[in-house]
């Protein structure tokens, strides 16, 4: 499971992070070494997928593994912008097309055309901003429903900073902690 593997590698990176001064130029530890980066890329690379994919499709079983998976691994914040910001971006970019695309369309058909092929624009802006709407409100829905299985903290608070994450080593800015 791809969860496990992210808590597991995030361990390891951890232990190397700590002891690759003392690792670094040992000959039996650089293929153990080599091989642990090429998992921690596969592992992410996966999840980016999932991720992807789980809001293309609308899957919330898929998007809250991908979550975790970043959860664990100690990236979940700039996963989530980085998902947020790529939905920003390609909605301003189809938005843009679409109404760029009027005058070309209407050319022929003089000023009803225009108004018909603005109206039918403007329709399919709605359902660009419909669709971009429901991927961030299922994304919103599961980071305000999934917890850390250690501190039981949501996901969202994390994201907040209304909760500790103990894998980034933050301490916690709740009102609560003062």
């Amino acid at each position: 499971e791809l969860p496990k593997a992210a808590v597991a590698l995030r361990e390891v990176e951890e232990i190397l992070e700590e002891e690759e001064e003392r690792l670094d130029g040992v000959e039996l530890v650089a293929p153990e070494l080599q091989f642990a980066r090429s998992v921690g890329a596969a592992v992410r690379r996966q999840a980016d997928g999932m991720l992807r994919e789980a809001l293309r499709s609308l899957n919330q079983p898929s998007l809250t593994t991908a979550l975790q998976v970043f959860f664990s691994l100690g990236c979940l914040r700039d996963k989530v912008e980085e998902a947020v910001a790529a939905a920003a971006a390609s909605l301003g970019t189809d938005v843009s097309d679409a109404l760029t695309n009027i005058d070309a369309r209407a050319a022929r058909g003089g000023r009803a055309g225009w108004v018909a092929a603005l109206w039918g624009q403007v329709e399919a802006v709605g359902e660009l901003l419909l669709g971009a709407a429901t991927r961030l409100c299922l994304l919103t829905r599961v980071l305000s429903k999934r917890r850390d299985p250690l501190t039981h903290t949501l996901f969202a608070s994390l994201l907040t900073g209304q909760g500790a994450d103990p894998r980034a080593g933050e301490e916690d800015s709740s009102p609560a902690a003062a």
